[in-house]
């Protein structure tokens, strides 16, 4: 299996719809939600999963991104 540049350990179930998360960000989230009033689940991040959040980071930052 091929290493992801930005891998998820989290599982975010954003009332939006599950996010894909780092533990860093998937912290960020969590607090996020907190603040807004919201009830979020966290689990596991099914294997191979890549953070969304960081992808999205290095793309702002034209930094290049496998895949």
């Amino acid at each position: 299996m091929e290493q992801k540049k930005y891998p998820a350990t989290r599982t975010v179930h954003w009332p939006s719809g599950p996010v894909d998360a780092c533990d860093e960000h998937a912290k960020q989230l969590v607090g996020l939600s907190n603040f807004l009033g919201a009830h979020v689940g966290v689990t596991a991040a099914a294997e191979g999963a890549e953070c969304a959040n960081c992808v999205n980071n290095a793309k702002a930052h034209n930094v290049k991104v496998r895949g």
